[in-house]
């Protein structure tokens, strides 16, 4: 596992980096870390952050044809904030989506992490929609959950994945910083 784990590590580093520079190239490394962690988290019975990879794998390709399409007017898509109906059908959703997998990981699995594992999927999966859709509050959803999942990671002794998460904190504060210079700069 330790391999898969390395490979994992390197490739998210570099996908949130070039989904930080709206480089589409981000997604296809996105996959190559989703893939490993796929399996890694099989293995550690983390399995809501199992399911959620196959889920990433579609978001990434449709993130990835969101990100290179162009408008009516030849644009691509630009970053924009949510709308406040918007952020509340993102609270909704996670809310949603945190109860449904409580539910099926308290009753259909032997995770000992249910609600961190819920949680964390639930936030992760709003998280990515919204980075295809490039909503600058993706950033902030992604600290909350890179947060939660270091210690999530560490406790279940894969600490080099749990290094990977506290980088993703930090990059994913960048993240919001950056997107939220180029929303200011253009408006």
């Amino acid at each position: 596992m330790e391999t898969l784990e390395i490979v994992g590590f390197i490739s998210g580093i570099v996908c949130v980096y070039l989904n930080i520079k709206e480089k589409p190239l981000g997604w296809a490394f996105s996959v190559v870390s989703i893939l490993c962690y796929f399996f890694i988290f099989c293995n550690t019975k983390i399995y809501a952050d199992a399911g959620l990879q196959v889920f990433f794998i579609i978001i990434s390709i449709n993130g990835f044809f969101n990100w290179t399409a162009k408008d009516k007017e030849g644009k691509f898509i630009a970053i924009s904030t949510s709308t406040v109906q918007q952020l509340m059908v993102s609270i909704f959703a996670v809310c949603f989506l945190f109860g449904i997998l409580i539910g099926l990981l308290t009753e259909y699995t032997d995770s000992d992490v249910p609600i961190l594992d819920a949680f964390t999927t639930a936030l992760s999966i709003v998280a990515q929609v919204m980075l295809g859709k490039k909503k600058l509050e993706n950033w902030i959803l992604w600290i909350i959950a890179d947060i939660i999942y270091v210690g999530l990671y560490y406790h279940k002794e894969l600490y080099l994945t749990a290094v990977l998460y506290a980088i993703f904190t930090v990059l994913a504060t960048l993240g919001y910083i950056e997107w939220r210079k180029k929303i200011i700069t253009t408006a």
